[in-house]
């Protein structure tokens, strides 16, 4: 509780939890919600695959996708460097339906993504969600501060999170300090935020120790229920300070600045609502205000438009149905007769005649490279994200510019929580512009959602144990003696998992046991909070010795039934010397020590039975039936002495298991792979390979320690006994750090003699080299024309020379040397070696724009040849924009490009 009792003064709201009931979202309890962030320094772009199908499209170090839908169940990720074939890494996720989670990558030791629990439960009207993630590998323990010196999140580590808690909407400078530092030891300056209402923001800590930095994750949120609407706000006067924007008097979005930093989509309560417009933090009159009525289902944008001494309040009823793949939406803001004239994507006519006060979507193709929007006889280009994936919305707006048509690329808004498509359309009133008209509206389609628990990549052995670090005295690894809380036994080794915060957390995914919905919405209901992965014992009596009876995991709804009680008599009464300690409270505020209170409570099996048991209440989050915080000294009490029972389920009490020792591979260069060999000698026979970050069971050591026999099951089969040495691995007990010192002061570790061999056996491959992409480190050449256009491969140099092949758009080829001039570079096409007019390519070397003047000259042409038009008439396209990395924004901009990625915005832009 140190982190919000830190907060008083700040307005602390409970959080609702998440229920069929409140959601707009059809069968929200049938999906789960992800996004994947990308912050490891020095790895390059990223492809992610959902079970072999492509996931997420070339994801950036510093950036984030917003949330993806995906369906439940038993899910496998694999990542590769995008537009390569070789896995980087692999994971296993289980998530429950009606969860979300943030999958986050912070460092290569080993790659893997961190799974981290969100929030989307319903805020009330004018509350925002705050949460903090630290993703500074080897970085401090730090503090991140308000301006007043308070922490507003005291004591964050590496890979933790601290999530979350509710308030009132508002804006904040937020620093970074080491832990109980002042504002003088900052790592990160004081950094002005807008925290928008309904709206659930992760502070991102990343980056490197030497250059760490800070930006807000913005998530949609359920709404309250059906009866609600969608809004998303916006500023559009170019010059002018920063607004508020208040509904019927509540702050809604604090410190909005003109340009990309739009909202996301808040739900709201159908209703008819005042909207008001200030300048950001004073409580003067309005600079203008309009109504809007709101209905379910629908979704609305509303901009801020005109100048500041004639301002006015645009709505834009919108069709922003979630739909397959991402989207591109346009908003005409140009008052006037003159309509947007027309919009092409990559030389194809997307869009004509977008009138004043209009606006429309369409869907993006994985292909879009280019926008050309013309607006008033001007004619601006802008460049598509390279970052595509499913349920985001890419929008741009047409201001009236202090000189001109303005475009300015929106942040990108997630669609995967708005309603379905069938959905009514708000009913938006006139906008106060005379020359405003109704916007059109078309309607797009909700995408399946999928979400899952991290596993290891795919060279893990998949009999490696579960996590069983212990945490509290009631936190108690599975393999170990268990207490109060055990972690799960998986079937193959996890990746790091966040620990407990100090404030309730959101609800997260256990291993392999799906979230159950309680089925008696009048009682008192609670959602198990420890870490993804761990379950909570069910005891037979109040007491953390008591029998355990099974195990409920991570984010289970459980049904409360009261609270721990006097004993039974044996003539069957209750012991009158038994003290309520609610009766030893001061006032009806007051409520009991959570971590002496047991409760009694019923959980709902998956196999359909139930379990009656025992939990301490530390380790739960408890809701009354109207889904508000339950005061503990209210519930009944139930005798201390009744006990726990199973009732037609199979759960059984867990079990002790053995100690088990591994090793995690360490140490090695990017790309090579670690021998085991048959004999403990650097020339021993190498049975197989494995990479940074493999776990393998350890069977002994021999008698010097500086070679370990272990035991790996590879992916593909089989079993690998044989010898690794100790230079390139950590040592585990139970998934906790170890050394040789003490498994042998335990007796824990078997010496095992060097003329031990080691051997492959059921189905084990021989070494494979792994693939090698063909694009590293080469200079490659991406072939930008028109899309079904063609490129000549020529003989020579020359636009006269013979024709060997024609090259589709978009093709790659490794270029050798070039002319002088550099018109003209050589490239192989098909294993045919030829030239290409360098007019038409876009030059890389891993990724990253490449200069032809850098590209070695060949001997053989010293004359200057130029370069004709290809086969097919064609428009050379830009080049491709580097996003930035993450970094802090002004106050109402959510996210620069780089962080959750922007179309990137023209040299004329704002």
């Amino acid at each position: 509780m140190v982190g919000l009792l830190l907060l008083m003064g700040l307005p602390l709201a409970p959080t609702t939890p998440v229920t069929a009931q409140s959601t707009a979202v059809e069968n929200f309890e049938d999906v789960a919600l992800v996004r994947f962030v990308h912050v490891v320094p020095a790895v390059r772009e990223l492809d992610v695959y959902l079970d072999d199908e492509l996931l997420v499209r070339r994801l950036d170090v510093g950036q984030a996708t917003q949330h993806i839908a995906i369906a439940p169940g038993q899910r496998r990720l694999r990542v590769t460097q995008s537009g390569v074939t070789t896995a980087l890494w692999e994971q296993r996720i289980t998530p429950p339906g009606g969860t979300a989670f943030t999958l986050i990558a912070s460092t290569n030791d080993p790659l893997l993504f961190t799974s981290i629990p969100d929030e989307p439960s319903p805020l009330r009207l004018g509350e925002t969600r705050i949460g903090a993630i630290h993703a500074v590998a080897g970085g401090p323990v730090v503090d991140v501060m308000l301006a007043d010196g308070r922490p507003l999140v005291p004591g964050l580590s590496y890979g933790e999170s601290f999530g979350t808690f509710d308030l009132q909407t508002l804006a904040l400078d937020l620093a970074v300090v080491p832990t109980e530092g002042t504002l003088a030891d900052a790592v990160i300056p004081l950094t002005p935020f807008a925290f928008t209402a309904g709206t659930s923001f992760s502070i991102l800590i990343f980056g490197i120790q030497t250059d760490p930095q800070i930006t807000l994750l913005p998530a949609a949120t359920l709404p309250q229920d059906t009866d609600a609407g969608f809004i998303r706000l916006g500023h559009g006067i170019p010059g002018a300070p920063a607004v508020d924007i208040y509904l019927d008097g509540l702050l809604i979005a604090p410190a909005l600045e003109f340009g990309s930093g739009a909202t996301q989509y808040i739900p709201v309560p159908a209703d008819t609502y005042n909207v008001e417009v200030r300048v950001a933090g004073q409580s003067g009159a309005s600079l203008v205000s309009n109504t809007l009525e709101v209905t379910a289902g629908a979704t609305v944008t509303a901009f801020v438009t005109g100048t500041l001494d004639t301002p006015a309040l645009q709505m834009y009823p919108t069709d922003n149905r979630a739909g397959a793949g991402a989207r591109f939406g346009l908003y005409n803001a140009l008052p006037g007769s003159e309509a947007i004239s027309a919009v092409q994507l990559d030389g194809t006519p997307l869009i004509d005649d977008l009138d004043f006060g209009a606006y429309t979507s369409v869907a993006l193709p994985p292909t879009a490279r280019s926008i050309d929007i013309s607006a008033n006889g001007t004619t601006t280009t802008i460049e598509v994200p390279a970052l595509r994936y499913d349920s985001v919305l890419y929008d741009v707006a047409v201001f009236a510019g202090l000189s001109g048509a303005e475009i300015v690329v929106l942040a990108p808004a997630g669609t995967a929580l708005l309603p379905a498509a069938d959905a009514p359309m708000v009913e938006a009133p006139p906008a106060a512009i005379p020359e405003s008209t109704d916007a059109p509206t078309t309607v797009a389609e909700v995408p399946t959602l999928a979400v899952e628990d991290p596993q290891p990549p795919a060279e893990v052995p998949t009999d490696a144990p579960a996590d069983t670090a212990e945490t509290t005295p009631e936190i108690t690894p599975a393999e170990a003696e268990a207490t109060e809380v055990v972690v799960a036994q998986a079937p193959t080794a996890t990746p790091t998992v966040l620990p407990p915060t100090p404030e309730p957390v959101v609800p997260s995914p256990a291993p392999t046991i799906p979230q159950v919905v309680v089925a008696e919405p009048a009682l008192p209901t609670a959602r198990v909070l420890v870490n993804p992965g761990v379950n909570l014992h069910l005891r037979q009596f109040p007491r953390s010795d008591a029998l355990s009876l099974g195990l409920v995991p991570s984010g289970a709804i459980i049904t409360v039934n009261g609270r721990e009680g006097a004993t039974t008599l044996a003539d069957g009464t209750l012991d009158e010397d038994f003290v309520d300690p609610a009766a030893r409270l001061a006032n009806d505020r007051d409520d009991l020590n959570a971590e002496d209170t047991w409760l009694n409570i019923t959980y709902p099996t998956p196999d359909g039975g139930d379990v009656d048991a025992w939990v301490n209440a530390l380790y739960l989050a408890v809701r009354d039936a109207a889904g508000n915080p339950q005061r503990l000294a209210d519930l009944p009490l139930v005798p201390s002495d009744q006990p726990g029972q199973a009732r037609n389920t199979s759960i059984q009490p867990p079990s002790a298991v053995d100690d088990v020792i591994t090793v995690t591979i360490i140490g090695l260069d990017p790309g090579v792979n670690l021998n085991i060999r048959r004999t403990p000698t650097t020339d021993g026979e190498a049975l197989t390979r494995v990479p940074n970050g493999t776990t393998m069971e350890v069977v002994g050591a021999n008698a010097d320690r500086d070679w370990v026999f272990v035991r790996f099951t590879p992916t593909d089969g089989g079993v690998v006994r044989g010898w690794v040495s100790v230079q390139f691995v950590d040592l585990q007990l139970n998934n906790l750090p170890t050394d040789f010192e003490a498994l042998d002061a335990q007796a824990l570790l078997t010496t095992v003699a060097e003329d031990e061999r080691g051997g492959s056996g059921a189905g084990a491959q021989v070494p494979v080299v792994p693939t090698v992409d063909p694009l590293e480190d080469a200079i490659v050449a991406e072939v930008s024309i028109n899309p079904d256009a063609n490129l000549h491969l020529r003989r020579d140099p020359s636009a006269s020379s013979e024709s060997l092949a024609l090259i589709p758009s978009g093709t790659r080829l490794i270029v050798s040397e070039r002319i002088p001039s550099g018109a003209w570079v050589q490239v192989t096409f098909e294993n045919q070696p030829g030239w290409v007019a360098a007019q038409f390519i876009r030059l890389t070397l891993n990724g990253v724009a490449f200069d032809v003047d850098d590209v070695p000259v060949s001997e053989d042409f010293t004359t200057i040849l130029e370069p004709i038009e290809p086969l097919e008439p064609i428009e050379p396209l830009a080049g491709q924009p580097t996003l930035p990395p993450l970094r802090a924004t002004a106050p109402g901009a959510p996210l620069e490009a780089g962080t959750i990625p922007t179309l990137a915005l023209p040299p004329a832009g704002p």
